[in-house]
């Protein structure tokens, strides 16, 4: 049986620095596990062709969280074996906390390293978890996931994790925030348009539950709308298309005089 704790990321940057870790970070850490799930699975059955099944208590593991130590927001998260139906949070057998471990390092070398010298055993179609792992950063923020062996830890920015996301794929993956008027809806579609300060129109998708609004404040400069979501951008950075939208609403309305 393994210890329970397992994952210390610290989180530098000044939103961390009162030790609070903001609700959308929770984001991170979900993404990081199932990317972490996944890589360990591949370990395993790399090691053990003759298997086309994981064994009992490897698939459906998870990662939760003990308890945020001081010192820029650290989570310590432990690992938690999948078969277990009680209250208490089962240890991890210690047949697989090996390839678990691994997928850890792998995963902080990657963030570590240059995006075209990754570690040979990281396959690079998992490189793509990137786009959630890590989308939330914002400028002057990291996310340093602790290596077993290396006592330097490695350092995931943005723009790092950008660059790991697009290594595959020339497009990667971003949280956009965007305030505009709408100036045309086509409900055939169910998007929307919005117009920019600069002057450029981004296609919304539109939730049912925003349709009435759009409609009212269709061709209304005055009324503005905050939209929040994720958004595809190329390898220069321009935002070629807004595909998942999480939160549209109005904001306050500007004045016209």
């Amino acid at each position: 049986m393994m210890n329970l704790s397992f994952f210390t990321p610290r989180f530098p940057g000044p939103r961390f620095e009162s030790n609070f870790l903001p609700a959308e970070t929770t984001y991170e850490l979900a993404a990081y596990e199932t990317l972490l799930i996944e890589l360990a699975k591949r370990l395993y059955l790399r090691d053990n062709p003759g298997r086309r099944r994981l064994p009992k208590g490897f698939s459906g593991s998870r990662l939760v969280i003990e308890r945020i130590d001081p010192g820029s927001a650290c989570p310590v998260m432990g690992l938690v074996a999948g078969e277990s139906s009680s209250v208490q949070p089962s240890l991890f057998p210690r047949d697989f906390t090996a390839y678990f471990i691994n997928s850890r390092d792998l995963t902080a070398e990657c963030a570590a390293s240059p995006a075209d010298k990754l570690p040979e055993d990281f396959p690079e179609d998992l490189l793509p978890h990137f786009n959630k792992f890590g989308r939330s950063l914002k400028e002057k923020e990291s996310l340093e996931p602790a290596r077993s062996e290396n006592p330097e830890p490695a350092v995931l920015t943005q723009q790092k994790r950008r660059k790991l996301a697009s290594a595959v794929s020339s497009d990667y993956e971003i949280s956009v925030e965007l305030l505009g008027s709408v100036v045309r809806a086509d409900w055939t579609k169910s998007t929307f348009n919005l117009l920019m300060a600069d002057g450029c129109q981004v296609t919304i998708p539109c939730p049912e539950n925003f349709r009435n609004k759009a409609g009212r404040f269709g061709g209304r400069a005055r009324d503005m709308v905050y939209v929040s979501g994720t958004g595809s951008c190329d390898s220069s950075d321009n935002l070629k298309k807004y595909f998942r939208l999480i939160q549209p609403k109005a904001s306050k309305t500007m004045n016209s005089r």
